[in-house]
């Protein structure tokens, strides 16, 4: 890389002080993988805060036993999201990871061909 941009940009002609578009999407890439984490564990809280309810306490019992049944299906529910999320976290990093790597074999590929202006 030459002073930190890649050669791919200036290969392009935007210039020095652009980034290159494998490293835009790496980062918009990033950022998606922190949001499904970070909703993920969301859902985890949500659902660790519902299993401290008391259900008891919101009626007759066959009302309190309807109110525990939903809360077991939403637990269950809500462990299923957020491990989704989880993994599609994990699967947009590695993306992010390839771009990184593709923009520097771009790079080293554009040097060893001649390609440098």
């Amino acid at each position: 890389m030459d002073g930190g941009v890649p050669l791919t940009t200036v290969m392009c002609g935007y210039g020095e002080d652009i980034v290159s578009f494998l490293r835009f999407l790496e980062d918009d890439v990033r950022e998606l993988a922190r949001k499904l984490e970070s909703s993920g564990e969301d859902m985890r809280t949500a659902s660790r805060s519902l299993a401290d309810t008391d259900a008891g306490r919101i009626g007759p019992p066959a009302l309190s036993g309807r109110c525990d049944e939903f809360a077991d299906s939403w637990d269950y529910g809500f462990g299923q999201l957020s491990e989704l999320a989880r993994g599609i976290g994990d699967v947009a990093n590695n993306a992010a990871d390839t771009f990184n790597v593709t923009d520097e074999d771009l790079e080293r590929a554009l040097r060893e061909g001649g390609g440098a202006a």
